[in-house]
């Protein structure tokens, strides 16, 4: 009875078995075909970007054997013609392949990194539609100028590394030809810059590098090569002979090229300033300007708020910072009241009128600074687990004329724990304006955002695709977002002694900063997205009660040549705001700075979306 028992239990228990155990095989095998898809694309992607630029690579990755990526030949790309219809073939075949893996089995990081590279190739989509109407020799960030920086701050962490960047020094000048090949099709088109802006460009070239300095062998360039070759790692100290030789080829190539390269491109410049339209003008006056504008504003920012919705919001929030500015001032009448000299970039018409303080918040000293900044954010930012050494250095008397107030180089992913930050002494002051900001390109902004995030990212198993989806709006936004943050810092040490009243105009200060910033976004879409002109463009400042427009050629000069950069930095910190007030909504109790901080640091760099969507999953606190 019992062996009868037996058998038809077996009997009834076999066919429940063979479901089960197909079960798992029918549930496992689509994600496991969704993974592999996933970690093909990514790998593809990732080798093709990283290979095909040796300046990227080298600030992304120290150990490129470390993520897979072979030695191979030093390259600078140059401009090919016909090179955007290729690369708009080469977006439409990675979102096609990136459309066929189905998302539903991926995890929910790499869900967040789909999404994320979808929408980055949908925008680069829609720019490439747009041939002709980016221009990489625009003045203060135009290639010419970032170039320099980039090869005096190479890294040399190996005897490959120096000629690795040697080589790349002698491609400089077909680099700069294939730039000026690219101007001319871009002018040819009709799409062409104004005088003003390829004689402000070709000026920058020739203060890039004299025949003076390379005489006397005082470029930054000839001076920073030695410095680095001297203070390359080796078991053995290098021949004298074997330094003084890669010495000369430095010298040689800045003489025989490098130099060359910016005389002839500052030439080509000058000719063709001559044959082009003088008045400046925004994107709005080419045939659709304003649909590039819209596609540009959403490719930088990361922010899918239509033009018009950016301008309410910028308009809306300098109501809000001007109405903040004079109830202070009324409530505060003994402050002394003088005029704030510049703008964010040293355009220099006044906002407002409250003071800028001149005290100091420290000792002064970049280096006090940075470490009472750290000491500042300890309680609300997420600790950094390795220690980090930072330079501060001055930018080259050659570049300060053409080069912003500070930036932060970024380490790579897998060295983030020696940073460099550039502070240029002809647009930052000592006292509160250099506290800000190291605020803002160091603790807590750029410099401890970019450690947090490699350290985060490489505790992550898609890593790779991530470092490569960068959104300026969130980093520029969060950098403005640790500027203003420095602003109560400094408040609050004033206060502790006893300076209230400078502590007062701190805050005001903190205030005229967005307002500044607002202001600039604002006139960036009325120019290049309402067609503004230079004259209207002064009666709408007359009109919001601004009469010192001693700079408005220049913020407008500024503006036309560089669209949705100030947006960039405004669209982004206005984002970061919305998104901690979603979060304390959200939250509830569980909410603190913390805690947000972490959210936005861990699942950023992003656009705005993607946080967004990712907030709602985490709708009870992170």
């Amino acid at each position: 009875m019992i062996k009868k028992l037996h058998r038809k239990s077996i009997c009834l228990v076999l066919p429940l078995f063979l479901f089960l155990l197909s079960l798992p095989v029918a549930y496992i095998m689509p994600r496991l075909r969704a993974k592999c898809a996933y970690r093909n694309l990514a790998e593809q992607f990732y080798q093709r970007e990283m290979t095909g630029n040796t300046l990227n690579l080298h600030y992304s990755i120290a150990d490129p054997s470390r993520f897979g990526i072979k030695e191979s030949a030093p390259i600078l790309p140059t401009y090919k013609p016909g090179a955007e219809l290729l690369a708009a073939s080469s977006v439409s075949e990675d979102l096609s392949t990136l459309q066929s893996i189905p998302f539903e089995y991926l995890d929910l990081e790499e869900r967040h990194t789909c999404n994320l590279l979808r929408r980055n190739l949908e925008r680069a989509k829609e720019l490439a539609s747009f041939p002709y109407y980016e221009d990489p020799l625009a003045p203060s960030l135009g290639v010419h100028s970032r170039l320099p920086i980039l090869l005096a701050e190479y890294s040399f962490r190996s005897l490959k590394d120096v000629e690795d960047y040697l080589s790349l020094l002698e491609q400089s000048g077909p680099y700069l030809a294939s730039m000026l090949i690219y101007e001319k099709e871009k002018i040819a088109a009709g799409l062409s810059p104004s005088s003003a802006s390829l004689l402000q460009a070709a000026k920058e070239c020739d203060s890039i590098i004299t025949i003076t300095e390379l005489e006397n062998g005082t470029h930054f360039l000839q001076t920073g090569f030695q410095e680095r070759l001297h203070e390359l790692p080796s078991n053995e100290p290098l021949d004298p002979k074997y330094i003084e030789s890669l010495t000369a080829r430095n010298n040689m190539l800045l003489a025989k090229v490098f130099y060359p390269a910016y005389q002839k491109l500052s030439q080509a410049l000058r000719y063709l300033a001559t044959g082009v339209p003088e008045t400046t003008h925004g994107l709005a006056a080419f045939p659709d300007g304003k649909k590039y504008y819209k596609a540009l504003l959403c490719s930088k920012t990361g922010s899918d708020r239509s033009p018009e919705e950016a301008l309410e919001l910028f308009q809306n929030t300098f109501l809000q910072e001007l109405d903040t500015l004079r109830r202070l001032t009324s409530q505060h009448p003994g402050l002394t009241k003088a005029s704030d000299p510049d703008g964010p970039s040293g355009h220099g018409f006044t906002v407002t009128d409250s003071q800028t303080p001149t005290m100091q918040t420290t000792s002064g000293t970049p280096d006090a600074m940075l470490r009472d900044l750290q000491k500042q954010i300890a309680t609300e930012f997420p600790n950094l687990p390795v220690n980090i050494h930072t330079v501060v250095k001055s930018v080259s008397p050659a570049l300060q004329k053409i080069l912003s107030p500070a930036f932060y180089l970024t380490s790579p992913i897998d060295m983030i724990d020696t940073n460099v930050i550039y502070v240029n002494p002809a647009s930052t002051s000592r006292g509160l304006d250099l506290y800000t900001t190291l605020a803002h390109e160091g603790f807590p902004g750029h410099l401890y955002q970019n450690a947090y995030s490699s350290i985060h990212l490489l505790s992550l198993n898609d890593s790779r695709l991530r470092q490569l989806l960068q959104c300026g709006g969130y980093l520029e936004g969060w950098a403005v977002y640790a500027g203003q943050c420095s602003y109560d810092y400094a408040s609050s040490i004033l206060q502790q002694r006893g300076l209230n009243e400078d502590a007062l105009r701190v805050q005001l200060e903190k205030h005229q900063n967005l307002l500044r910033l607002c202001l600039y976004s604002l006139l960036d879409v009325m120019i290049h997205y309402e067609n503004i002109s230079r004259d209207a463009l002064e009666d709408y400042l007359l009109h919001l009660g601004i009469t010192d427009t001693h700079g408005v050629d220049s913020i407008y000069e500024y503006i036309c040549n560089e669209p949705c950069n100030y947006p960039m930095y405004c669209l982004g910190y206005l984002e970061i705001m919305e998104l901690r007030e979603t979060a304390r909504d959200l939250w509830l109790d569980h909410y603190t700075p913390l805690s947000f901080h972490r959210f936005l640091l861990e699942w950023g760099p992003s656009d705005f979306q993607g946080l967004r969507d990712m907030m709602t999953i985490y709708n009870h606190g992170y």
